[in-house]
Order: C-alpha cells, then structure tokens, then sequence
C-alpha cells in the first residue's frame, strides 16, 4: 500500500474482508464483499461489537466457559478484546502480566478507558471505597499473594493471566502456578481467561492445573 497505493487500492476492500478486519473494510462492492459483510453485521448482532472472527470466538467462548484459555498472534487484536471484557464487568478484576513493563502499559490504557469511579492500582489494596465502584487490579505474579489478605473484601468477577505462557519460565512459572492454583481454591466460582502467543495447544493450560472448561 505505501510503494504502490494505486495497485494495492483495487485489492484492498476484498483483503480486508479476507483478514476479518471488517471494521477498516468499505461498503461491500462485489457479491464476494456482501457475504463477509452479512458474516460482520450477524458478528454485530451477536456480540454487540465490531470484533474480527477470532475475536467473536473468543468472547463468546469466554462468555460460555468458567476457565478458557486462547492462543492468539500478537495481530489479532486481544487488547481490543480485553477492553471489551473491562466494560462488560460489574465486579472486581484481576489482569496478570508477566513483566512490569507490560504492567506498566496496561495501566496507562486501562486508566484512559475506565471513568474514575472505577479504581485502577498496580497492586491490591482496598483504598478510597466511598468513591469507588469497583477495581481493576494488574499485577505480576509475584504480587499474587497481597490478593488472599482481601479474600473477605473483593468481589472478584474475572481474571486475565495475560501471556500465560510464563507458566514454563523455572521460578516465575512456579510463582505463576501457585498463583493460578491458589485462585482456583479460593474463588472457585470466578471466570478466569488464559491467553498465550501462537501455540498449538492453549487448553494444555487448563490440563495442568486441573480446571474444568465449563
């Protein structure tokens, strides 16, 4: 498209609807654009959202299982995804990154897109209740044990463990997977979502730790 935007335009419309990224696609222009257009408006209609494909599977998956667990190209569009979750859930909240650089971009996004009622802190404590509605907690790890002191305060809804592939990296995939483990005992009921980068087998995560996909 940058070294040959006249070419490219004749191709683009019908790539994008290829590539499931109908949102950037135009109105349809030939009968091959209609029948992706038609999948995109009933995608609309039964998520509410303009989401790709993949990103319809994976929600209304979420939606339907109590552990789920995804493998997804850094391409496909999960944080998108994730915002969406963010806005669909009317309890607590738990995001689980692997680094503090990613905490830290996190943080940033999910503080730009949530009102200020809604309490966004890097670690978990229970400050500023009379203002607030509800948290988000992001954290690494190794923060995972300041959640079990608030067992009796939170009203955990969901958990994300955001590229869970960590789960295999010596000590931290320990910490990892006590975290995982010690969630399951204690909040039994909560929705925890597993994403990973482009692997085979994303329910090897489910698998490991024994949990249930229903």
């Amino acid at each position: 498209k940058k070294f040959t935007p006249e070419q490219f335009h004749y191709f683009e419309n019908k790539l994008m609807f290829l590539m499931g990224l109908f949102y950037k696609a135009s109105e349809p222009l030939t009968f091959f654009d209609q029948v992706y257009s038609d999948y995109a408006n009933a995608i609309l209609e039964q998520t509410g959202r303009h989401f790709t494909p993949v990103q319809a599977d994976a929600y209304n998956s979420i939606q339907k299982f109590d552990n789920f667990s995804f493998s997804a190209p850094t391409s496909a569009g999960k944080s998108y995804l994730y915002q969406e979750l963010i806005k669909d859930i009317e309890g607590d909240m738990i995001i689980v990154v692997p680094s503090r650089a990613l905490l830290s971009e996190y943080l940033i996004k999910v503080q730009d897109l949530v009102p200020n009622e809604i309490l966004v802190l890097p670690f978990i404590d229970f400050v500023n209740t009379r203002k607030t509605t509800r948290r988000i907690f992001i954290i690494t790890p190794e923060r995972g044990d300041e959640l079990f002191k608030y067992q009796e305060k939170i009203n955990l809804e969901l958990v994300l463990f955001d590229e869970a592939q960590l789960s295999e990296e010596g000590i931290r995939g320990m910490k990892f997977d006590s975290l995982v483990r010690r969630i399951e005992k204690k909040f039994p009921h909560v929705k925890k979502v597993f994403t990973h980068p482009f692997v085979i087998n994303p329910e090897a995560q489910l698998q490991k730790h024994n949990l249930q996909n229903g």
